[in-house]
């Protein structure tokens, strides 16, 4: 009895420290936004569509969201967090706008803000948005529509509404761009098969689902993942008459979990960050194309699809390039497969609703949890990577040690993280209860965006069921229904009912309980009738008010007074075993609230006499901050000038003899150009 009172205790404290951590300088403050009507939507002759990118990138010091407190603070970039839209038209009807942002999930409070932000400048109706992520666990958090992830998603809690503000602005600004950019356009669709970049990470969770327990070989590791990678493709008329790509928008599964701290705690995109610049370089060259292209790279059925990596090592960025490499080629042959598949009378639709779980909690005879309950496999953390944590071995906390009589409450086998204390430290209200939903048809292809991460057999189920319902209900011309993840919100994970019965990691953090699933599939089934009966368009209030503690993690303001310089020429780092070989150049500049990541600010020249210098490019593409050869840091302040240090490094750079190269800073905070020393490979 002593030795199980002690065990509790022990895990009462680790869940104490996982779970209970504050900010002691929020603020209480009252986020309200109201449903407002867009604009009209007229009639055209054709499919209309825009594109349009925004940069989300913060200043150094945000705490990127992830890994709870075992993350950390962004000390600059190496690739720039981004947002991409499309815009989609009818001939007649309501358009959709596709948002996909290189962040660890789509969010309630973001999805409305934005979508109240547009209103008034275009014709896109808050249903018909849908705001997808990559899952990057590289980038900020702390802006979700519940305290529960703002305060135990990344290593610093509280709601920050400057960044909030900033994300906001940025997407709302691109998406009325992509509007304001509309031409007559074609779109086509395809899936591909992409292969040796995942593997299951609780096989033995997956191998418990009854379709798969009965067979009699069962699938491994890595034949266990979603292999699909599904493509809209959009071409828009030029102005010489003819129809050219405007870029896709792709849906793939995979777990992207690069712990921050191990690659320099850096904001990056991780994986989906290669995989979407190479293939939007890879289209501008091949089409020749008058514009950039645009790459939206959202995630699927990811839930325990993580990538396949070695198991006896941490990864690093040629890692991450690789699975980006095999992603890419994928991507682009299936992008240019469509050439003569491209059609300007595609359906396009959409039907959304919200919910709230705390008081609709029931369909039909499903019924899920009204109190969402952390499990104690939550506390071990995710499995794979060949990584544990001492809990991970832990009796009862460890994966795969569930309750062993099934209780009929609504959490089923889940053993409760800090037994009956859980509600004193986790506040029921702070948990994620508004839910919304929404299916959108592009042509064949309707997605099923969800504010969960869904195991690769959840999401299958999800979208058998959609079929099934799509036909019954008199859907046209759908071939596919496509699951994308951490959509609109964040609600943790959605296992199947086998799954969960387990209790690994996913099931434990299936904060409703088993039905949770099926909950999901039958009102996606509804919205799919509602969508053939009533066409485009939503049921959602007239407005929402979050209320949040808010803590803000930007710089502080502060008044610069000195004049940035060179800090020395720049230096040359050799290829190590497990690093890319890099130049490097420190400087003296702004601070941290004037430096502005998300506008360019650095990139290499070239020069073959020292005298005319010109912007470098290999493949056609600058080698600028937008891509992913350049970083920058910060590295330390001076208090007594308000500036600050940074680092610039140019990451495998090509050899290029004969030629002089240097770095170029761009202005910041009214400081003009700032140039390196020249120096040659």
């Amino acid at each position: 009895m002593k030795n199980a009172l002690k065990l509790f205790l022990i895990i009462s404290a680790v869940f104490m420290l996982l779970f209970v951590f504050s900010c002691s300088s929020s603020r209480d403050i009252a986020v309200s936004m109201k449903y407002r009507e867009p604009l009209e939507s007229g009639t055209s002759l054709t499919l209309l569509a825009g594109a349009a990118k925004a940069d989300i990138t913060p200043p150094p010091g945000l705490p990127m969201a992830g890994f709870s407190i075992f993350s950390d603070d962004g000390r600059g970039f190496r690739s720039k967090v981004m947002a991409r839209v499309f815009y989609l038209k009818p001939a007649i009807g309501r358009p959709v706008a596709l948002v996909q942002c290189d962040l660890l999930s789509g969010s309630v409070i973001l999805h409305h803000r934005v979508a109240e932000l547009v209103a008034a400048k275009t014709d896109v109706e808050a249903g018909g948005i849908m705001i997808s992520a990559t899952h990057t666990h590289s980038a900020p958090g702390n802006f979700f529509g519940n305290m529960f992830y703002n305060n135990k998603a990344s290593n610093r809690p509280g709601f920050d509404d400057r960044y909030f503000d900033f994300l906001s602005r940025q997407i709302a600004d691109a998406v009325v761009r992509a509007y304001e950019t509309r031409k007559p356009a074609k779109i086509a669709t395809g899936k591909t098969v992409i292969k040796g970049v995942a593997r299951n990470r609780s096989l033995p969770a997956y191998q418990h689902n009854a379709n798969i327990a009965s067979l009699d070989e069962k699938p491994d590791v890595r034949e266990a993942v979603n292999p699909y990678l599904h493509l809209i493709r959009i071409d828009c008329r030029d102005s010489d008459g003819n129809y050219k790509p405007l870029g896709a928008f792709t849906s793939f599964s995979l777990h992207p979990n690069t712990n921050p701290s191990e690659l320099g705690s850096v904001y990056h995109g991780d994986i989906f960050s290669y995989s979407e610049r190479k293939v939007e370089w890879k289209i501008r060259r091949h089409y020749n194309l008058p514009w950039e292209a645009v790459h939206a790279a959202a995630n699927g059925s990811h839930g325990d699809n993580n990538p396949d990596y070695s198991e006896d090592r941490v990864e690093n960025f040629q890692d991450l390039e690789k699975c980006g490499d095999i992603i890419a080629a994928g991507v682009f042959d299936l992008f240019v497969s469509l050439d003569d598949k491209l059609k300007n009378d595609a359906v396009i639709q959409y039907r959304a609703r919200e919910l709230d779980l705390f008081t609709e909690n029931t369909i039909g005879d499903i019924k899920i949890a009204d109190r969402p309950v952390v499990g104690l496999a939550t506390l071990a953390g995710a499995q794979g990577r060949g990584r544990s944590t001492f809990l991970s071995w832990v009796p009862f906390v460890a994966p795969g040690w569930p309750r062993w009589i099934f209780t009929d409450g609504p959490q089923g086998y889940k053993r409760h993280a800090a037994g009956p204390l859980q509600p004193l430290i986790l506040p029921k209200d702070e948990f994620p209860h508004i839910l919304f939903l929404q299916v959108i048809q592009i042509d064949d292809t309707v997605l099923l965006p969800l504010p969960f991460e869904v195991t690769y057999e959840m999401g299958n189920r999800i979208e058998a069921q959609a079929l099934k319902a799509g036909r019954r209900a008199g859907v046209q011309g759908v071939r596919q229904y496509v699951v994308t993840g951490v959509s609109n919100g964040y609600f943790g994970y959605v296992t199947t009912p086998e799954e969960y019965s387990l209790q690994y990691y996913e099931g434990g953090s299936n904060l409703y309980g088993p039905n949770t699933g099926n909950f999901l599939a039958e009102h996606m089934e509804q919205l799919l009738v509602g969508m053939v009966v009533d066409g485009s368009g939503s049921s959602l209030p007239k407005e929402w008010v979050f209320n949040m503690e808010a803590c803000s993690r930007y710089p502080e303001v502060k008044t610069p007074k000195g004049k940035r310089a060179s800090l020395g020429a720049p230096t040359y780092h050799q290829k190590e075993e497990r690093e890319e070989p890099y130049w490097s150049f420190a400087f003296y500049d702004v601070p941290a609230h004037l430096i502005e990541m998300h506008r360019k600010l650095a990139g290499v020249e070239v020069s073959d006499d020292g005298r005319v210098w010109e912007s470098l490019t290999i493949d056609d593409v600058e080698i600028d901050d937008s891509g992913n050869s350049i970083s920058i840091t910060r590295q330390d302040e001076n208090t007594e000038e308000n500036m600050a240090t940074y680092e610039v490094k140019w990451h495998k750079p090509c050899d290029s003899r004969g030629r002089l190269f240097r770095f170029a800073i761009y202005p910041r905070g009214g400081q003009g150009m700032l140039y390196s020393e020249s120096f040659s490979m």
